[in-house]
């Protein structure tokens, strides 16, 4: 009836989405279930032959490791997300449910349940980050909005000093700054509406040389601006 038994809660633990581990008060491990091998990457018997579970936890987290004990002490069970090692060098996210159960000879041992939500962990800070990019967009449309209403305005006052100085290089100068601007603005709300950008052929030589004057207003006036393209 034994031998059946246990091979009843051998199956029973093999077919759990989990990992059950059984730690004795001294911190060895008295039980690993069969399915520690793909969560750690080392053959059962490895696994069982570390002198404490503790070994499996990822070296950072051992402060939280022992505060999770500590708090399994206090209240009998507690959980945390931690970092498992794995042979692979890729560490897994493992949510990690320890509970305190006493024996009938006055020993203490903990059931330790570890579940790997790495790839949750994954999919949920991809959600975050493209809540963030969302929330970017977001301010750089209404950003490009402004400004590109801004450019409008010193667009119509260059157009309108070009009436009167027709050949006058600083207002081509303005001019060019305030088309390249006209097209940052653009790109921003396209950034904003989520569209797709369309590759094109830049000319890069004739880019380059619109900057020239630009990048001598940035520079200290005692130093030159040579571009050799």
């Amino acid at each position: 009836e034994l031998e059946k038994l246990d091979h009843r809660f051998a199956a029973i633990v093999g077919d759990l989405p989990l990992t059950v581990l059984v730690v004795g008060e001294r911190d060895e491990l008295e039980f690993v279930s069969p399915n520690a091998e793909q969560l750690t990457g080392r053959p059962i018997h490895q696994v069982s032959r570390r002198s404490s579970w503790e070994a499996l936890i990822h070296p950072d987290d051992q402060a939280e490791l022992g505060a999770l004990i500590v708090r399994a002490e206090r209240q009998g069970s507690a959980q945390a997300k931690l970092r498992m090692r794995h042979v692979d060098e890729r560490d897994r996210v493992v949510a990690v449910n320890i509970a305190r159960r006493p024996l009938p000879d006055g020993t203490e041992s903990y059931i330790v349940l570890v579940s790997d939500v790495s790839e949750q962990e994954r999919l949920l800070e991809q959600l975050q980050s493209n809540e963030r990019l969302e929330s970017i967009g977001r301010v750089a449309g209404s950003i490009a909005h402004d400004f590109n209403s801004l450019i409008m305005i010193v667009a119509g006052n260059i157009e309108r000093a070009r009436r009167q100085m027709p050949d006058n290089m600083a207002l081509d100068t303005a001019e060019a700054a305030a088309r390249r601007a006209a097209d940052l603005a653009l790109g921003l709300l396209a950034f904003a509406r989520g569209r797709p950008g369309v590759p094109k052929v830049l000319d890069v030589a004739r880019l380059i040389r619109n900057f020239r004057t630009i990048l001598e207003g940035l520079v200290f006036p005692d130093r030159r601006v040579s571009i050799d393209i």
